[in-house]
């Protein structure tokens, strides 16, 4: 896109055109701003959608680490309350 000029406030009693700069100033009457809209290469955005796409990647193998702990975890729970009753059964019948 091109170089744009735009009013941002509006005229009051809309006699000055919104292009001009207003005798009263910038208190009281209009405002022009100029926004340059550029177009973005196609390498920009390609390198922009990579860099979502690798943030994706490690947010998902993040997640996925962290289920295989928590799986990891309660495996060792399970084998250590295992052992933890296999040892009292073993006391118990000792005495």
């Amino acid at each position: 896109m091109s170089l744009r000029e735009r009013g941002v406030l509006a005229n009051k009693n809309g006699a000055e055109s919104a292009g001009q700069p207003s005798a009263r100033g910038y208190n009281g009457g209009s405002v022009t701003v100029r926004v340059v809209d550029m177009k973005r290469s196609r390498t920009e955005v390609g390198r922009w959608r990579m860099l979502r796409q690798v943030g994706r990647r490690k947010s998902r193998w993040l997640e996925a680490q962290s289920r295989r702990n928590i799986r990891i975890h309660a495996i060792r729970k399970c084998l250590l309350s295992r052992q933890r009753h296999s040892l009292l059964f073993a006391a118990i019948h000792e005495v």
